[in-house]
């Protein structure tokens, strides 16, 4: 056991004891990185600058990622809370931090939408074939395909651009402002706001108006409220209530709309919705 794990162990045995189930089970963990960084993440679960910090020590190809990227790697870290499913994207990490910044997103992204056991394949491969990933910042040699994602996009050394983010204004006279996210399949993600004078236009009208036709694969989310109380949420129009790995591109939609702060989401945990309140420093769960 080394010294981080020692001390996360002890801090949570003092001072955090209702976390002691889940120190049990990462005490099962076999690997001595994985079951030390596990022990450090959950002595500070409830902050995400302590585990920005976390990552950034214990993996210093981690320092060059902005923190946009480090809460991308958290939010999959929280919405994978099986000890091998972390154990998997541990194993990862050295990898994530050597990426070219536009591959990287692209592999966030990607990971974003994996189960956990196809999170745990990646890291098998990962695991037979290194090289080729940490040549990533090798300008001759280039990146190769990423294992265990998107087989029909590669990861080549300029990285493919990352996800967009766009805005659109759909005005709108009345005093209740009102709006819509749209998650592509492809990643690229579109929000738009408006305003109304009461029930109509109705959020289906304003998502149909400005995103289109319905997709294959794309996600639609409604946003009740204006900037500083924006709610995300499943209403007409809505595919359905977003689930945690959705959470990094709302994020980014609310951001560009200038709704971010204070906004709150309603997240799927299980058949459940639960809520979701941005801090400043990351989403955290509200009663």
């Amino acid at each position: 056991m080394d010294k981080r794990e020692a001390l996360a162990r002890n801090q949570i045995e003092l001072h955090q004891p209702e976390k002691l189930p889940e120190l049990v089970a990462i005490e099962k963990v076999a690997d001595p990185e994985s079951r030390s960084v596990q022990a450090q993440m959950l002595l500070h679960s409830g902050s995400v600058d302590g585990m920005k910090s976390v990552l950034t020590s214990n993996f210093p190809a981690l320092q060059n990622v902005d923190a946009h990227g480090l809460e991308s790697v958290i939010n999959i870290y929280r919405a994978n809370p099986t000890s091998e499913a972390r154990s998997a994207l541990i194993r990862l990490m050295p990898v994530l931090g050597r990426l070219p910044e536009g591959a990287r997103n692209h592999a966030l992204e990607q990971l974003n939408s994996m189960m956990p056991q196809d999170l745990q394949r990646t890291a098998q491969r990962l695991a037979e074939s290194p090289i080729a990933w940490m040549s990533a910042n090798d300008d001759a040699a280039g990146v190769p395909k990423a294992p265990g994602l998107n087989p029909s996009k590669s990861l080549s050394s300029d990285g493919p651009p990352a996800p967009k983010v766009t805005y659109t204004d759909a005005g709108g006279d009345g005093p209740h402002p009102y709006g819509g996210i749209t998650i592509k399949q492809s990643g690229d993600v579109h929000v738009t706001t408006g305003r109304r004078p009461g029930g109509r236009p109705s959020h289906q009208d304003l998502m149909n108006n400005q995103f289109g036709r319905l997709q294959i694969g794309e996600r639609r989310f409604g946003i009740e409220g204006g900037a500083g109380s924006a709610l995300v949420t499943k209403t007409s129009g809505s595919t359905g209530f977003p689930t945690r790995s959705d959470l990094p591109a709302i994020e980014r939609a609310l951001a560009e709309a200038g709704r971010l702060e204070g906004a709150i989401v309603h997240v799927m945990e299980g058949s459940v919705p639960m809520a979701l309140r941005w801090t400043g420093a990351g989403w955290e769960r509200i009663e």
